[in-house]
């Protein structure tokens, strides 16, 4: 074996060794979008399946339009703030996920339109209460962010999930 064809072969080992490389990297980064996607899909699916979540948004239809006070004494029940306090943890372990990573936030958004905004914006005073009957400012913080730094679409009722659309009806 000549010397050029010594270079030649490892020129050639190089090249697969530097393309397998390429492709591997390519892989896990189509893997973790793929594991993204999943563990969204796999939220959603666990979110439109639970029951609580259905109370927890009747609860806010029906405090949502009383005033301060009327909505902090149907809190202090404690029976009515199980669903509520569901549905806030839900949301606070999605905010948490989209933040890590571990969900895909485009999904999330066309999935959810307007709801987390609505859910924090109608919730606002509850959560302050929360945050003081525990003395913890950190309670939802992440949810917080979400709702306020996500654009989340509203457009004549479409990008909404079936939970919104019963608040519709």
């Amino acid at each position: 074996m000549t010397v050029a064809q010594a270079y030649f072969l490892l020129a050639i080992t190089a090249g697969i060794g530097l393309a397998s490389i390429c492709i591997a990297i390519w892989n896990i980064r189509e893997n973790k979008k793929i594991a993204r996607v999943r563990h969204t899909l796999e939220f959603l699916e666990a979110y439109n399946r639970n029951p609580r979540i259905d109370e927890a948004h009747k609860f806010i239809r029906e405090i949502k339009d009383k005033g301060n006070s009327d909505q902090i004494k149907e809190f202090e029940n404690k029976e009515n703030r199980v669903p509520f306090l569901f549905l806030l943890n839900q949301f606070e372990i999605l905010a948490i996920g989209l933040s890590q990573g571990i969900y895909d936030k485009e999904l999330i958004e066309k999935s959810f339109g307007y709801d987390v905004y609505e859910i924090y914006q109608n919730s606002e005073k509850l959560i302050s209460y929360i945050r003081q009957e525990k003395g913890d400012d950190g309670a939802f913080r992440e949810l917080e962010k979400l709702a306020t730094t996500t654009k989340f679409e509203y457009i004549s009722g479409k990008n909404q999930t079936k939970h919104s659309n019963k608040n519709s009806n």
